[in-house]
């Protein structure tokens, strides 16, 4: 699951969830919403009593597979973002950033979380379709920041056949 505090007011709107402009406010509301996720998946009756949020004896049913939960992702680059992911993320996924910040990005966190292992994720903006050794070169770049999984955008099934037909063999040679 990847969650963040959110940055577009309309999606606040669209499901009635309460927008605060102050970007901390939303990051507490992210954080209380994890330990309460984490809260309902792990416990048998769950009460939780927060600023945002209030149950009672709340079951939750199946709970899931992945234990003691399932992988917590969370995207954003505030500060206070980065605290979070530190504390409560299995994962964080970043968006669209060049390699040099990608690599500064997942040092800064390492110092943070210092033998904590985390997944770095980078979703990717563009790959080249047009030239595979372009595409491997960009890849690589990536990986080579310390990022674990990388998202890579396709806009077609024709892009998905030319990225296995054309890029993924030149992966096997090397």
């Amino acid at each position: 699951m990847c969650l963040g505090s959110g940055w577009f007011k309309r999606e606040y709107e669209a499901y009635g969830i309460p927008w605060d402009e102050d970007h901390d406010e939303r990051i507490k509301r992210e954080r209380e919403a994890i330990l309460l996720m984490k809260t309902l998946w792990a416990d048998t009756v769950t009460n939780f009593d927060g600023r945002f949020y209030k149950i009672k004896d709340a079951i939750m049913e199946p709970k899931p597979l992945q234990k003691p939960h399932p992988p917590v992702w969370i995207g954003g680059r505030s500060p206070k973002s980065k605290e979070l992911i530190a504390e409560l993320a299995n994962g964080w996924l970043m968006f669209g950033r060049e390699p040099e910040e990608i690599r500064q990005n997942i040092d800064s966190m390492n110092e943070m979380i210092g033998d904590e292992h985390r997944y770095y994720a980078v979703a990717l903006e563009r790959v080249s379709t047009d030239h595979p050794d372009e595409c491997i070169t960009v890849i690589q770049e990536y990986v080579n920041t310390g990022a674990n999984l990388l998202n890579l955008p396709f806009y077609s099934i024709e892009s998905i056949t030319w990225f296995a037909n054309e890029v993924l063999p030149s992966f096997k040679k090397s």
